[in-house]
């Protein structure tokens, strides 16, 4: 049997939906207003400008007889000052105007406040019994208007929150809360959210993210959230068949500040809309003409308040649509920090293993003022052959790295760009090494403005090692390492045999008369002056004969004694030895 819904409840709903209608007519009103004056006004300044140059052009001109001139010149001056003295009142105008826009809009935000609380709960109230209603209701008819009611219901408390939140924003009490956020986490939990409604339409529903995409990165995980909640939401209400295809980039990275450019991309083969549409898709209260389920009919501030507050949080929300074959929105936020892993990360560091990083003998930099920093790195890499050289300021470093050469550094960021960048200016002049900063601080502080030292990474202090671990995997592991004569004896066979037998016979002919000698004196004497005639001479034989390995390991002996880096020049000699050998063996 059919039921009459009760007249109170008739009269909330009518209230809320009138109240509603009435903050959306104000809203738009308001805004117009003051839109237009401050319009005019500019426009009014724009016309007196012109004005006091074109007077300005005439009292320039030339005069056609000295009599007159002087006439000429002071009425054109009072013509100026009189407009001068204009432009200075429409200048104060429209200063007052825009502070008096600013209050109405704080005003307007301070009402809206007040009704969503006053709306909301008569309106949750209504809400509740729909619900009830419609789980007791059997008549169809009947649990129709019911549900009708709910939806309307849930659709105007989503329309005042809307309208709040735009005018949040435009009277600058909008705040953007970042927050360590794991994206790849919130995209999932995203796609979860709206799996079941793509599949009841049996459409392809994916998400792709690139493999690179940083674990953590900071962001307003809510507001993030909101905006592609709102993209995904449209492409799969406006799909009927077909996909939907969500798929997150990384166009750009910054290492040097330790941010990247984030693309969400939300890909439909959906209605699409209408090029007449495109141009007012991010207007306020615009709404798709070809929408007629109510469930599907939303306010028109969705994608507004998308873009804005993309805008506010240094990006944009974009899009391309064809009628009829789909449409592809763009999410694109600039310079997003990536967020840096640290020792308060639970994982057991206690099973790390740093004997596997390679090469073995590399040697490490450490830069640092806190001795507990410099002891764990130091200790980190106990069980290993790579070598820890640390000191507590840069001075001493700098004066290391003069006569040493390094495969990594880890330097104390505030000591690296302190006095505009002079430590890694200076680190720079002396060597391309990989440097890692050690920071504290969030890097988007920091001005690298000038610095070209090559900064690879970034460590968080306190540092955690399995942070340590994997950077030092990565950049020590790196193809960029040049310490050829490093190689076991098998690849230096594999590098000598694509020379010709002819150069190589040529060569030994002249090693044995030019070097031979020489190279024994100087590998059982350890003379720095033996040492580097036998580099030279070594240099100029095997340029002579093209043999390249030997070529670059006369420059590397070359650089290491310049650099008087005792212990490479003492692994670098017996190497000598062995790749004659191989030469003779082939």
């Amino acid at each position: 049997m059919p039921i009459a819904l009760s007249s109170e409840v008739l009269i909330i709903l009518g209230v809320a939906v009138g109240a509603v209608l009435l903050i959306s007519v104000l809203f738009m009103v308001t805004k117009k207003k003051q839109q237009n004056r401050i319009a005019i006004l500019e426009e009014a300044n724009a016309l007196l400008r012109e004005k006091i140059q074109n007077y300005e052009q005439k009292g320039s001109a030339k005069v056609p007889s000295a009599g007159t001139k002087t006439t000429l010149a002071v009425e054109q001056i009072k013509k100026i000052e009189a407009l001068e003295s204009e432009l200075a009142k429409q200048k104060r105008r429209v200063k007052e105007a825009k502070v008096i826009a600013q209050k109405a809009t704080k005003v307007k935000y301070d009402f809206l406040t007040n009704m969503r609380h006053e709306i909301r709960t008569p309106m949750n109230s209504i809400l509740v019994f729909a619900e009830l209603l419609m789980q007791e209701l059997k008549e169809k008819k009947v649990l129709s208007y019911a549900n009708n009611i709910f939806i309307s219901g849930k659709k105007l408390l989503e329309m005042i929150d809307d309208i709040l939140e735009l005018s949040r924003m435009e009277s600058g009490t909008f705040e953007i809360k970042e927050s360590a956020v794991d994206f790849k986490r919130l995209m999932q939990d995203i796609i979860e959210e709206y799996a079941e409604d793509a599949q009841r339409k049996g459409l392809e529903f994916t998400l792709e993210i690139d493999s690179n995409l940083p674990e953590s990165l900071m962001l307003d995980a809510t507001k993030v959230k909101d905006i592609i909640s709102n993209l995904v939401d449209n492409a799969v209400k406006f799909t009927k068949e077909g996909y939907v295809k969500v798929k997150v980039t990384q166009p750009d990275s910054n290492i040097l500040n330790n941010s990247i450019d984030l693309m969400v991309t939300v890909e439909d083969s959906g209605i699409g809309i209408e090029e007449g549409d495109q141009e007012r898709i991010f207007e306020i209260f615009e709404v798709r003409d070809n929408v007629d389920h109510i469930e599907h009919r939303g306010t028109g501030l969705g994608l507004s308040i998308n873009k804005k507050m993309a805008q506010l949080m240094n990006g944009d929300v974009t899009f391309t649509s064809k009628p009829l074959k789909g449409s592809t929105f763009r999410l694109f936020l600039k310079h997003v920090e990536v967020v840096l892993g640290g020792s308060e990360d639970e994982i057991n560091e206690d099973n790390i293993d740093f004997s596997v990083i390679r090469p073995e003998g590399a040697k490490v930099l450490v830069v640092d003022e806190s001795l507990e920093n410099r002891n764990l790195i130091r200790d980190a890499f106990l069980d290993s052959n790579i070598k820890i050289f640390t000191y507590d300021n840069p001075r001493e470093a700098i004066d290391i790295l003069k006569r040493r050469a390094f495969d990594m550094i880890l330097i104390d960021v505030d000591m690296l760009s302190s006095d505009d960048n002079a430590v890694a200016k200076v680190i720079k002049r002396i060597t391309d090494a990989p440097i890692v900063t050690l920071t504290e601080i969030r890097l988007k502080d920091v001005d690298f403005t000038g610095c070209k030292a090559n900064i690879v990474g970034h460590l968080k202090k306190p540092i955690s090692k399995v942070e340590l671990f994997k950077v030092s995997l990565k950049v020590l592991s790196s193809d960029k390492y040049k310490a050829t004569t490093t190689r076991g004896q098998e690849n230096l066979r594999n590098v000598f045999a694509y020379i010709d037998d002819s150069r190589i016979d040529a060569f030994l002919s002249d090693e044995l008369v030019q070097l031979s000698d020489l190279y024994t004196k100087a590998i059982t004497t350890n003379d720095l002056e033996v040492i580097k005639r036998f580099a030279d001479r070594l240099l100029r034989v095997s340029s002579n004969h093209k043999i390249e390995p030997l070529v670059k390991y006369a420059k590397k002996l070359l650089n290491d004694i310049e650099l008087f880096d005792i212990d490479s020049i003492s692994e670098l000699m017996p190497e000598y030895a062995k790749m004659i050998e191989i030469l003779k063996s082939l």
